[in-house]
Formats: C-alpha cells, structure tokens, sequence
C-alpha cells in the first residue's frame, strides 16, 4: 500500500486503490494536476464497472493514437456510450483537463448506470 496521503480527503485515494479504480504508477501522488479525460474515464469504466463496448470495433476517436494504451478500452468505450464526448472533428482530447461539461454529458449519458458498490443517479 501507498504511504498516506494528505489533502481534502485523507482516505479517499487509498479507498479508491484499494478498490481497484485507480493504480499507483509509481510517480507519485500530485492533487494540483488536473485530472485528463482519459485518466477519467479509465477511473470511471473501473469505478462503474462498464464493460469494454468497444472492443474490436475500432471505434477509438480520430485522435486515437495520442490515447494512452492504458486507456484505449476505456476511451473506446466512452466514445461508444457518451457520443458528446468527440467533438465535430471526431476527436477525444484525451490530454485535456476534465471540465464540469465533460462531466455533465458522462453522467447525462450514464443515468441508470449501476456500478459495483450503488447504483448511478
């Protein structure tokens, strides 16, 4: 286990380790640094357990090679179920920061969707 982490929520990061929906990379914990899409929806994909809707399809977005390999089942499977997620040109932005919109349409997109431990509203 990670050594304990101070900020807003002492607990929270090793609650969600512990539970599988986030992994230690090795680099550190940093709370300034804003959370990408793609980290996002990789927590998410975990946190709800969504199956990968996407694979074999290759439906990852135009900007699909800039999409960490860690990420693609995720990202693909967002594409898949949350289409706002890619913009007019067809892409992701899988590097940019995650914004209350993005969040919105996720959580529009998801409404029903149960997860592991409560169901999503």
């Amino acid at each position: 286990m990670l050594a304990s982490f101070r900020g807003e929520a002492p607990g929270g990061v090793e609650a969600a380790l512990a539970r599988g929906w986030m992994r230690d990379d090795g680099r550190g914990f940093a709370p300034d640094r804003p959370v990408t899409r793609q980290e996002a929806a990789v927590v998410l994909m975990r946190a709800l357990a969504l199956p990968d809707e996407g694979a074999g399809k290759g439906n990852l977005p135009v900007d699909g090679a800039a999409v960490a390999p860690w990420a693609r089942a995720a990202v693909r499977t967002f594409v898949a179920r949350v289409p706002a997620l890619v913009d007019a040109a067809g892409r992701f932005h899988p590097q940019a920061p995650v914004d209350a919109a993005w969040l919105e349409a996720v959580r529009t997109a998801l409404a029903g969707t149960e997860g592991p431990d409560r169901p999503h509203r």
